[in-house]
């Protein structure tokens, strides 16, 4: 990685807050397109600023939100997956899950992935009326909600069974990305 100064850091920084309104009821507003512009146009400060945040989160884990739209960016418009992967881990070492799902809720951060697609189709397909719950913690799980993954496997005396599609809450299936790539 390049070296950034602290200057660049500062600029990205105002940049960001022009991006990025965090509102006195914890939700956020954002202009995507201006974060993807300012990662693109900048990656190796857009880095920097990721793990500041996430060392900022120690003491207001609402820092996290604006890490991940970052991280998020710099998966998309870098192609680069260890920034996502370092703020989510961040999150759960600090006991923060909560708030990288409260942001994917409130701009949607995951509804163009293959499993979230895999789950919209999965619940046009069902009834009105059907119920589901998580496979990974029986949680219920809202009409339309969820992620399906196909990776389900188990072994039982040495006999491997595979359990086809698995339907995830928000939780189970940021659990189950830290240990694997989406399906």
């Amino acid at each position: 990685m390049v070296k950034v100064i602290n200057e660049q850091v500062r600029r990205f920084s105002e940049e960001i807050d022009q991006c990025v309104v965090h509102r006195p009821d914890g939700q956020v507003q954002v202009d995507l397109g201006a974060i993807a512009s300012l990662v693109r146009n900048d990656g190796d400060v857009a880095h920097r600023q990721i793990e500041l945040y996430c060392a900022y989160a120690a003491g207001s884990p609402s820092y996290l939100k604006t890490a991940a739209l970052l991280a998020v960016a710099c998966a998309v418009e870098l192609g680069d997956p260890k920034p996502l992967r370092r703020v989510e881990d961040r999150a759960v070492f600090l006991g923060a899950e909560d708030v990288l799902l409260d942001l994917e809720q409130e701009v949607g951060l995951q509804q163009d992935c293959p499993s979230r697609q895999a789950a919209v189709a999965w619940w046009a397909a069902q009834p009105d009326g059907t119920v589901a719950v998580c496979d990974g913690c029986g949680d219920g799980l809202p009409r339309g909600d969820g992620y399906v993954l196909d990776s389900s496997r188990w072994l039982f005396g040495g006999l491997q069974v595979d359990l086809g599609e698995v339907l995830l809450c928000s939780r189970c299936y940021l659990r189950k990305r830290r240990g694997g790539s989406d399906g």
